[in-house]
């Protein structure tokens, strides 16, 4: 079975196995990764494997409270579980940090508290892979180097240990666990507050628009400086044929590696001016937001096999709005 395994510099001197793949950052946020999965930067690297675990969370718990690193910890295994059907998904506990004298412990152990309390109703396996870099209440200073940031040599067997008894026993942990299938939304067509197509203000770059999609084909038009094409969508009275007259731009590299982002930022307009979006992504905390379209990039493709962007980046949403950042 393959295998991808994400992490931040705690990865960086561990053992390659064979049977998986091995990604590490250093100095990986939450909020990085999580920017990452919804942009498509792992992508490739989803189609070959089945099971991804992840080790991030150790550089946020300085600088926020227990409850958003959680939020985070949680949006990036949804928006993973959004980004291909049928993936596994494990979220490692965060490591005990010995920098500063154990300053952080408490807030450590208080995510990885409420991480395994819902990890199986959220559709993810927690793997508690801190148990053996604990001497009591403390951290091991055996598994650590002495700047408190990275593991010895000690503590790398250790941690590929504890990933091995996981994604190589028979059968799979990972592929037999009990987590509960997580809820999908799927949505389409005008009538669904997580459509682009559904009617609200959006006031964007010092421009009015009835919907995300006007807008987002509009600011297509003015990348490529088809400017009488802008125009026209400007004018366009509804979602279908902004869409229309737009579809017929040839569009350029750089607008595809950036037109998620463009996306991203009208959908955080929208979460203000339009009550019911919002409403939809925070009374569905558990939810996979599915684009039930033939779209392979923004929606769920034909036959599944789509990237589901636009469901990824509604949970990117949803998570700065849990956050109070929105």
């Amino acid at each position: 079975m393959s295998s991808l395994v994400i992490g931040d510099s705690l990865l960086k001197n561990l053992y390659r196995h064979p049977s998986h793949k091995l990604i590490f950052r250093p100095g990986y946020s939450l909020v990085q990764f999580l920017e990452d999965i919804c942009l498509g930067v792992f992508d490739t690297d989803l189609e070959s494997v089945s099971t991804v675990i992840f080790l991030v969370g150790a550089n946020d718990v300085p600088l926020l409270k227990p409850e958003n690193v959680v939020h985070l910890l949680v949006a990036c295994a949804q928006a993973l579980l959004t980004r291909k059907r049928g993936l596994k998904v494990g979220v490692c506990s965060i490591l005990p940090q010995p920098k500063d004298g154990g300053l952080y412990m408490p807030a450590i152990r208080a995510v990885n508290a409420v991480l395994k309390s819902i990890a199986i109703s959220y559709g993810f396996t927690y793997l508690f892979v801190a148990k053996p870099f604990l001497f009591g209440n403390k951290p091991n200073l055996s598994y650590f180097t002495s700047d408190g940031l990275h593991l010895t040599k000690k503590g790398d067997k250790s941690l590929f240990n504890s990933f091995c008894s996981v994604l190589y026993s028979t059968p799979n942990k990972l592929l037999r666990s009990t987590c509960q299938q997580p809820p999908i939304t799927a949505f389409k067509q005008q009538a669904a507050p997580l459509s682009n197509f559904y009617p609200c203000n959006i006031n964007y770059n010092g421009r009015g628009f009835h919907c995300v999609e006007q807008a987002y084909q509009f600011h297509k038009a003015l990348h490529h400086e088809t400017y009488d094409l802008g125009d026209s969508i400007l004018g366009a009275g509804d979602a279908a044929l902004s869409k229309r007259l737009g579809s017929g731009i040839r569009v350029n590299p750089s607008w595809v590696r950036n037109k998620a982002s463009v996306i991203f930022q009208l959908l955080c307009v929208k979460s203000a001016s339009c009550p019911l979006y919002k409403a939809v992504l925070l009374e569905n905390p558990k939810a996979i937001f599915l684009e039930d379209t033939k779209n392979r990039f923004w929606g769920a493709g034909s036959s599944g096999e789509g990237r589901n962007t636009l469901g990824c980046l509604h949970i990117w949403v949803r998570n700065l709005l849990q956050r109070g950042l929105l």
